[in-house]
C-alpha cells in the first residue's frame, strides 16, 4: 500500500467516522426536542384543567416552536 492509497483510505474512514457522530448527535437533538416539547404541552394540559385557557396556549405555542426549530446537525 503506498502512502496515497493510504491517506486515502484513513481520510474515507474519517469521513464515515464524522457522519457516524452526526447522525448520532442529529437523532439525540430529534429526542431532547421532542422531549422538550412534550414538557411544554404537559404544563398547557395542567393549566387546562385549572381553566387557565390563556396560559394553556401559550404553553402549546411553546410546543409549537420547540417542534419548529430546525435541528442541528442536519444529515
Amino acid at each position: 500500500m503506498t502512502l496515497e492509497e493510504f491517506r486515502l483510505r484513513e481520510q474515507e474512514r474519517m469521513r464515515r467516522q464524522v457522519e457516524r457522530v452526526r447522525a448520532e448527535l442529529h437523532e439525540q437533538a430529534r429526542r431532547i426536542q421532542e422531549e422538550d416539547a412534550e414538557a411544554w404541552e404537559e404544563l398547557a394540559a395542567q393549566f387546562r384543567e385549572q381553566g387557565k385557557e390563556e396560559s394553556a396556549a401559550h404553553f402549546e405555542q411553546l410546543a409549537a416552536r420547540e417542534r419548529a426549530m430546525p435541528l442541528p446537525h442536519p444529515i
